[in-house]
């Protein structure tokens, strides 16, 4: 054991370490797994540090605690691998030594894209996703919400800038804008805060994302407590999504309404069980359940080394009778990374067992020969470890040419929960292998935000001014009379990049013919596919149109505070698409009503929206030049009062979904 500094005890980490046995225990009970072999395990704890992480490392490699490079002091077999380390910058480390021998690593948590590198660590694996498929996640995540002005925070560290620069990479082509980007400083986590919390304070952005491990954060919101900044939505990276030391009473005001991508959390059935039968007097081996005690229950042993005066009545006694079964100590429990460690430890057991069930002259080496198990490299174990595949509930879980699983994360949001205590509710999941167009899901209404309210998703969508089809007896039927009109919906970002596209046909009897709807990427969605969003979206309209269940429309007459609120929020709304709209028809003039009419099929009209379309979002990410950007008709809405003077004056026909909006979201 690697003697660190004093500290205090990582509540988590036991858990992993737990996690790590009960999986040995659960493989040594199976008969079908390495029958008559027992696997046993050694832990070194790198202490956070890397020179521990590094000392670790030589002792496995020559069984002794004076390493000697190349060169092995014991008979017996080295450990098959190495679980972990934690951290990217300490894995990089392991895995720069061990790939040099081939030397089997899987690490539980560290999710640096770099580690993808097969040339500089061809022996590193991992049950974790790498930061490239969140970093696109955490994009879809921002702007499936719409926020489009956003802050970056990221921890100076190999994960911390590598992550945060895929996000702002992904953020910038989405059209959404990057209000600043600032480094936590490992090194200096507590002077560093105050200058951070100082930009987030200067600047207009409420939305932040945070790219760190979790024991950097600390310095950081006390600080923001400090400085008393409010209504923020931080957006978290898996490494603190979840992390129980600021889900706790202290961070309430300014971490409730968390959202990001959490470690999927798995079954581990029968763990939850085995951990909380844990006891002092039930564990002599285990040098660190006492300390455990001490910090589950906050209380302290009494023993000769370390009397406790009676009179003392600020400390707290353990007793031995303290019980793990409760929702404080449930509440702390982590079954995320937990069941990182639980599948690595499973990943090497079944390369051994495939290894152990190789025959003669069939084997995967030279002249089909094959590895015996009690007397086998490094190298030949990670030829069955790059194969390895594990069930994993419905799916199965593999390791693919740069050693990464599939890509499945939880998205949980920090919502408060029994007293003195913060939930981390499951609201969605990203999965990298779904269908495009499928891989985020977000329950929305299940999304609670800082202020405790749940958000109303708007679709910044409108109409389309008259694309007319011209005549021909193929345009829409055989009885249209020739003439029919594409009615185009959109939403947009803040920047004009436009995100879906919804056509459909309507001919001069104001029949709507079935159209088609396609995604920001020009890939046509089936209607079914739209059915499982659970956001709620509504469409916006101008005061010429009625106010309708699905269509939410100005008042002409605000008359309270709140009603004027509704209409800020309308008229930003409109004059976002509007400006947009205006910029894709100066553009493109077939789609103007100086152009005349579209003289093609229904079909053709569609592809050819879609196009211009695709087309604008291009010309927008590439920044080409708008030579007639002042004909594109900038949105000519009123800031406050977004009623248009023009519009004709109609009847409402539903006003109940616009009264409920007020209600909910702007009283």
């Amino acid at each position: 054991m690697v003697q660190c500094e004093p500290c205090r005890f990582g509540f988590q980490n036991y858990q992993w370490i737990q996690a790590m046995i009960f999986a040995i225990e659960e493989i040594n009970n199976n008969p079908e797994i390495l029958p008559n072999i027992t696997l046993g395990f050694q832990i070194y704890d790198s202490c956070t540090m890397l020179q521990r992480s590094l000392k670790g490392t030589l002792w496995i490699l020559a069984g002794q605690e004076e390493p000697i490079p190349n060169y092995r002091c014991q008979r017996s077999l080295p450990p098959a691998a190495i679980i972990g380390d934690s951290l990217s910058t300490r894995s990089i480390l392991l895995a720069r030594i061990l790939g040099l021998y081939k030397y089997p690593q899987i690490s539980y948590f560290s999710t640096s894209p770099l580690l993808n590198d097969r040339n500089q660590f061809p022996s590193f694996f991992r049950t974790i996703p790498s930061d490239d498929f969140q970093s696109h996640g955490l994009a879809q995540l921002l702007i499936h919400f719409g926020w489009t002005w956003v802050g970056i925070l990221a921890a100076d560290d190999d994960y911390g800038q590598q992550g945060s620069q895929i996000v702002q990479q992904e953020i910038i082509k989405a059209g959404a804008c990057v209000a600043f980007t600032e480094k936590i400083l490992p090194s200096r986590a507590d002077k560093n805060a105050v200058n951070i919390v100082k930009v987030i304070k200067s600047s207009t952005a409420k939305a932040i994302v945070i790219f760190s491990s979790n024991v950097y954060l600390v310095p950081l919101l006390d600080e923001v407590l400090r400085q008393n900044v409010t209504g923020m939505t931080w957006i978290a990276s898996e490494a603190w999504a979840t992390y129980s030391l600021l889900s706790i009473e202290k961070y309430f005001e300014i971490v409730v309404g968390t959202i990001g991508f959490a470690i999927h959390s798995g079954d581990m059935m029968g763990f939850q069980e085995y951990f909380v039968s844990i006891h002092p007097s039930t564990s002599p081996g285990d040098t660190f359940v006492r300390n455990f005690w001490e910090e589950a229950f906050g209380c302290q042993w009494t023993n000769e080394e370390n009397p406790l005066m009676i009179k003392d009545n600020k400390t707290k006694v353990c007793t031995g009778s303290e019980d793990l079964n409760n929702p404080l100590i449930n509440n702390m429990m982590d079954f995320r990374l937990t069941y990182n460690i639980y599948n690595a430890v499973y990943a090497t057991a079944l390369a051994l067992e495939d290894l152990r069930k190789c025959r003669q002259n069939g084997g995967p080496f030279h002249h089909g020969t094959c590895a015996d198990i009690s007397d086998f490299h490094s190298w030949q174990l990670l030829h069955y470890v790059k194969k390895v595949r594990l069930q994993r509930e419905d799916k199965k879980a593999f390791f693919d040419e740069h050693g990464n699983p599939p890509a499945r994360y939880d998205i949980v949001n920090w919502q408060r929960g029994p007293v003195g205590t913060i939930k981390h509710v499951k609201v969605g999941s990203y999965d990298s292998s779904a269908p495009l167009g499928k891989t985020l899901n977000i329950n929305g209404s299940a999304v609670q935000w800082i202020t405790g309210k749940k958000q109303l998703i708007v679709d910044f969508a409108s109409i389309l001014n008259s694309v007319y089809i011209g005549g021909g007896t193929d345009t829409v039927g055989e009885d249209t009379g020739g003439v029919c009109m594409a009615v185009v919906e959109a939403s947009a970002s803040k920047v004009c990049v436009l995100l879906d596209v919804v056509m459909m046909l309507v001919v001069d009897d104001g029949v709507v013919h079935a159209g088609v709807s396609v995604d920001g990427t020009g890939r046509e969605v089936e209607e079914e596919e739209q059915e499982g969003d659970t956001v709620e979206i509504v469409d916006v309209g101008d005061s010429g149109y009625p106010n309708l269940s699905w269509l939410l429309t100005p008042l002409r007459n605000a008359r309270t505070r709140a009603e004027e609120r509704y209409n800020e929020a309308h008229g930003r709304t409109r004059r976002i698409i509007e400006r947009t709209f205006g910029l894709l028809k100066a553009r493109f003039r077939c789609l103007h009503l100086t152009g005349g009419s579209l003289c093609y099929s229904p079909k053709k009209v569609c592809q050819i929206i879609v196009a211009c379309c695709m087309l604008h979002n291009l010309a927008l990410r590439h920044r080409v030049p708008f030579l007639q950007e002042e004909e594109a008709g900038d949105a000519h809405v009123a800031a406050v009062d977004p009623v248009d003077s023009e519009d004709e004056e109609v009847e409402d026909e539903d006003v109940d979904n616009r009264t409920a909006v007020i209600r909910q979201y702007f009283q």
